[in-house]
């Protein structure tokens, strides 16, 4: 049934890089680099295939919600026996298991794909993540790009259906770091509370994210670490949904990832500042870019609006200098 998705590779999708550490290392690690934080649950994620089947819209959970059940450890005593039987032989791996989600056509046209937390005793699925949108891979889109995806989806293109859907779809929060400690004193009065095993910090621009899990000593942090990592988001442009111009000149900056390409422009101060990562949706377009840069490190394109995707598509280099953000706005 999920056959066709294997174009997208979704088998080459590994979990982000996580770093757990101590409470005396944290705070020096999240200020490296821009972050926003979310919960840590203790459960494994579920992806959640929103596609076509036989023309026919369908849900799909994998791995199946009736497999993610409690394992039981029977102590010693109860395994010492005389005339022990012999092992079960293992169990087939669970199909596949349909439910039924209100999303508009176009969700399922484009095989949507997101990750996320099946939490069966309160009936609720937590998306974490999206893999797959409008029949492309983007798990190489930075995480607020993602996030922004996926909440237009949910806000904009799903219904909720509470007679019928047995489960209910939530969308996980993310927030920054001054909100820490409202946010995860708020999120222990929840229903979802016993799945909370500790906070997961998110570098916006790639890289692993820090978890802290130390729950009886955390949030602990001093003004001076609070005012480091807010610091941080005042490096970043805010990313403009509807650009008022089509052509923009930036600097893209290669990275270690293949096809991912940082997007930079400069501010008021004439400051360069990092703005998104650049859209590369086809093989033609991979080959151009890398045509562009050759063997330098950045250089200054002039970059098209895709409004298919919402992002900047390098397409030639640029005689003028980097534009400043202002001019992106309408």
């Amino acid at each position: 049934m999920l056959s066709k998705f294997s174009k997208y590779k979704l088998d080459q999708h590994k979990p982000v890089d996580q770093a757990a550490v101590s409470i005396r290392d944290y705070e020096y690690a999240i200020t490296q680099s821009p972050h926003i934080i979310t919960l840590n649950f203790n459960i494994p994620t579920v992806k959640l295939y929103l596609t076509k089947v036989k023309g026919v819209n369908r849900c799909i959970y994998e791995p199946s919600p009736s497999s993610l059940t409690l394992t039981l450890t029977l102590p010693p005593s109860h395994l010492s026996s005389p005339s022990p039987a012999p092992a079960p032989a293992p169990a087939p791996a669970p199909a596949p298991a349909p439910a039924y989600h209100r999303f508009s056509d176009e969700v399922f046209d484009a095989d949507t794909v997101f990750v996320g937390y099946l939490m069966k005793d309160i009936n609720i699925y937590m998306i974490e993540d999206i893999l797959v949108h409008k029949q492309e891979n983007i798990s190489h889109y930075s995480i607020d790009k993602r996030l922004n995806i996926i909440n237009t989806i949910v806000n904009q293109q799903y219904t909720p259906d509470p007679v019928l859907e047995t489960i209910q779809i939530s969308v996980k929060d993310y927030i920054e770091y001054e909100y820490l400690r409202s946010f995860y004193e708020d999120a222990l009065t929840k229903p979802y509370a016993t799945y909370i095993n500790g906070l997961r910090f998110c570098p916006l621009n790639g890289g692993k994210q820090i978890i802290l899990t130390e729950r009886t000593e955390f949030p602990t942090y001093s003004p001076s670490t609070v005012a480091a990592a807010a610091s941080q988001y005042e490096d970043r442009h805010s990313i403009i949904a509807s650009p008022c111009i089509d052509k923009f000149v930036f600097l893209v900056r290669k990275t270690l990832k293949p096809d991912v390409y940082e997007l930079y422009c400069f501010n008021h101060c004439k400051q360069l500042k990092y703005y998104d990562i650049a859209c590369v949706p086809d093989i033609v377009t991979s080959k151009k870019v890398k045509t562009l840069l050759g063997r330098a490190k950045e250089a200054a394109l002039i970059c098209e609006f895709n409004r298919e995707f919402g992002s900047w598509t390098p397409n030639a280099l640029s005689n003028c200098p980097v534009n400043e953000w202002r001019l992106l706005s309408p």
